[in-house]
């Protein structure tokens, strides 16, 4: 269990940095919905979403085959293929800060039907831009594991990011002031970034390398696009279908939901990075199967907590008009779960060079789901979207298994996945109902918790291994404590 507890250890470091933002998203949340309206909220989501599009098409997948040619270099390459990402990463921001600017108008146009939001699409274009240098800065710590500096770098952006939000939306500018915070964030970073590459990483850049960055990238760039239509098209349909006070309760139900996505971020933010390493040692593929395992339960763990804590919690932080989003939560918080799983056993096909495979999974995914976003919201609105949510995933995970079971085949560990299924489904079903008070809320909370740890321990789902690193586990933390 050596090897599974120094990554927990990076683990536990990669996800105080995420806690740490959803903390300051929760914290910040009833200043925001003080300031903003549910339309406003609503009219932020759709911007959010058009930035994460736009960086996406460009390829701020860069980060990716960043990792796979690092793998593959030694030691004296390795800052060749680092300074040359960085000019890759330089080269998309400024094309798309400069795109983004001047089409922003039209975006306005396109999204909204007016051009009312321009300013907030060039702001977008600027946090965008900035965003692709950043983003390879945050691959080189994770490549080198040298996740205390990614946390305080996480840390420190997300304290300016917060600070300046909330100075500009208590002068009085509204979402703007949010996506201005946002930018000097985004530009803070890069100024630790650019000049620490510069003075200790100097190397010559290889255009041939940068040209296979690129193309390397290019797949997993249009599939990030389908992807996040798979995540956010959703949002239109509802607007044409829908309010815009509709879908900023929905945007909130969603943003509660991607906590699960977030314990999925705090993996991801590791495992993308020593994967390449991990899957070609001897006993990588027994590693690759029980991580998948405990991988499942941490996610699983991860929507039932979610859940328990979301109901009361949105009774407490958020006005009236913003309560009825709580019943949309439970379903979609087990839908990423099964988005987690998905990723995961799509994972190896990004080892083995096969980022057009991973693309294709994700196009024949949004194919899907475009056919149920057109079918179910029309007609059942904010429900038709969270059905159509889950079964598309479900339909990832199924496309992404047998792909990569093509690829390369692992034995995986059913019945446990299983039980995890089971116990999860269990507890939030259990949590679907309730009235709506705080009180009723949090007892209904408690029994769902109590439903899922009793179903997994009378399952026998622990081995008798891991029950005994959890209670070496333990007996350090009450060492530590004490």
């Amino acid at each position: 269990m050596s090897k599974y507890g120094s990554m927990l250890r990076h683990l536990t470091t990669y996800s105080i940095g995420i806690v740490a933002g959803k903390l300051a998203s929760v914290l910040l949340l009833p200043i925001y919905t003080h300031y903003l309206a549910p339309a406003d909220y609503g009219v932020l989501e759709l911007l959010e979403i058009s930035s994460s599009v736009i960086a996406t098409l460009v390829a701020l997948r860069l980060s990716d085959a960043f990792f796979y040619f690092d793998s593959q270099s030694g030691e004296n390459r390795r800052r060749t293929v680092l300074m040359t990402a960085y000019l890759g990463g330089g080269l998309a921001g400024i094309a798309v800060g400069l795109g983004g600017w001047f089409c922003s108008a039209f975006l306005s146009r396109l999204v909204f039907g007016t051009e009312e939001y321009t300013p907030g699409f060039q702001l977008v274009s600027l946090g965008t831009a900035l965003a692709f240098v950043q983003e390879i800065g945050f691959a080189h710590l994770r490549v080198l594991n040298k996740s205390q500096a990614f946390l305080a770098i996480q840390v420190g952006r997300l304290a300016v990011q917060a600070g300046t939000s909330v100075l500009f939306l208590a002068h009085g500018d509204g979402y703007l002031g949010v996506q201005k915070g946002a930018v000097i964030a985004s530009l803070s970073a890069c100024l630790v970034f650019v000049p620490y590459a510069l003075v200790s990483h100097r190397a010559a850049v290889d255009l041939a390398l940068l040209r296979s960055l690129f193309r390397y990238a290019a797949p997993l760039g249009v599939s990030g696009v389908a992807m996040l239509f798979v995540h956010f098209g959703d949002r239109w349909f509802l607007q044409r279908s829908a309010s815009l006070s509709a879908l900023g309760l929905y945007s909130l139900a969603y943003k509660g939901a991607m906590v699960v996505g977030y314990a999925q971020l705090a993996f991801v933010t590791y495992w993308n990075a020593q994967m390449f390493a991990i899957l070609k040692e001897g006993k990588g593929s027994s590693m690759y199967v029980r991580l998948c395992t405990y991988y499942a339960l941490a996610l699983m763990t991860a929507a039932v907590v979610l859940t328990a804590l979301a109901r009361p919690g949105v009774l407490l932080l958020t006005p009236p008009a913003f309560h009825p989003a709580i019943v949309y939560i439970p379903l979609l918080a087990g839908a990423y779960v099964v988005r987690g799983l998905a990723d995961y056993v799509r994972s190896p096909l990004l080892v083995e060079n096969r980022p057009g495979l991973t693309a294709r999974v994700i196009l024949w995914t949004a194919g899907i789901c475009l056919v149920l976003y057109a079918t179910l919201i029309p007609p059942f609105k904010a429900w038709g979207a969270v059905a159509a949510t889950g079964l598309s995933f479900v339909a990832m995970a199924i496309l992404s298994f047998v792909q990569a079971q093509r690829v390369r085949s692992f034995s995986f560990e059913t019945g446990r996945l299983v039980r995890i299924g089971i116990a999860g489904a269990a507890s939030l079903a259990t949590m679907m109902f309730g009235s709506g008070d705080v009180f009723s809320q949090t007892l209904i909370s408690l029994a769902g918790l109590a439903v899922y740890g009793t179903a997994l321990i009378l399952s026998g789902f622990f081995q008798s291994e891991e029950r005994d690193f959890a209670s070496k586990a333990l007996h350090a933390a009450r060492a530590i404590f004490r």
